[in-house]
């Protein structure tokens, strides 16, 4: 997969605790998470959600979308 970067691998760390505890993620809670703008948030997710190994996907289109984990 694709090889992120230390602040981007602590960002999907802390998304995997938040998907842990919640079981689903918007952009919106990403954003209140790693304090990045909704477009950078929106497509760091997408770029993990891309990755296999870092075990998130996306469900649901458009304003329904969620991350969740695989």
């Amino acid at each position: 997969g694709a090889t992120f970067s230390l602040y981007q691998g602590n960002r999907l760390q802390r998304a995997k605790n938040y998907l842990s505890k919640h079981g689903f993620m918007r952009v919106k809670q990403y954003m209140q998470l790693t304090g990045l703008g909704h477009t950078t948030a929106a497509n760091e997710l997408r770029a993990f959600s891309d990755d296999l190994s870092t075990g998130i996907t996306i469900m649901g289109r458009g304003s329904a979308k969620v991350y969740i984990k695989k």
